[in-house]
């Protein structure tokens, strides 16, 4: 009986795997070279006066597991600004995001501790503490840059994440000349693997689908994804 059920199933069996690795590849294929072509658009470097950059906005990315220290794709965003602040000069810092009040931390304070371990002045670094996401992040970034005054700034991130974040900044722009200064995943520090990026290009997905739901239920579901209260 049970050597009959094999036979019967197993030709099914045998499609569903076959099924199951065609479309493992075709998402490969896809994750690729949507991943190249994204970095692709963040891969030339604007001719820039150092003298007219007022500030380095950097976006938070991750924490670790239990939310008590930053994660690698914060820490790379962080490495990043930290060389583009000794290539032009910059002083002035601006960290943002990383609101979860449920777990009693601010990514921002975490940034600037970061930033201020590294022999950055504790006075040049400012922090944003209350967006959780990119729309907010720009809402209040946006406020701090017109408050300062600030006419030219480095907004530093992924290229994926700066993919979504090019239209939200198009869709509430501003009369501050910013300048989209992506990390390059090949000399990126600490190094990024191969399941990193692919776990990466699926959230950019996933979150350029999620702008097409009508804002109220947008907002619902990140409410229960990272409550602020």
């Amino acid at each position: 009986m049970i050597n009959e059920m094999q036979t019967r199933y197993r030709p099914t069996l045998k499609k569903i795997l076959k099924l199951l690795i065609v479309l493992l590849i075709i998402d490969l294929i896809l994750s690729i070279a949507w991943l190249k072509y994204v970095s692709y658009q963040f891969s030339h470097n604007d001719t820039v006066d150092s003298s007219s950059v007022d500030a380095l906005i950097i976006l938070m990315g991750d924490f670790n597991d239990n939310y008590t220290a930053l994660g690698n794709q914060t820490l790379r965003r962080l490495n990043h600004a930290l060389s583009l602040a000794r290539q032009y000069n910059i002083n002035t810092f601006l960290c943002v995001g990383g609101s979860r009040p449920t777990n009693n931390v601010y990514g921002a304070n975490l940034m600037k501790q970061y930033l201020v371990n590294q022999a950055i002045d504790d006075d040049n670094i400012l922090t944003e503490t209350h967006s959780y996401d990119s729309q907010t992040n720009w809402q209040n970034a946006k406020s701090i840059i017109t408050q300062q005054g600030w006419q030219t700034v480095f907004l530093v991130s992924t290229p994926l994440h700066l993919q979504r974040f090019k239209q939200i900044i198009a869709d509430h722009p501003i009369d501050t000349k910013v300048k989209f200064k992506a990390i390059s995943y090949k000399t990126t520090s600490p190094e990024v693997t191969f399941w990193e990026l692919w776990q990466n290009v699926h959230y950019n997905w996933a979150a350029n689908i999620s702008t097409l739901l009508p804002q109220s239920l947008r907002a619902q579901l990140l409410m229960l994804i990272r409550p602020q209260h």
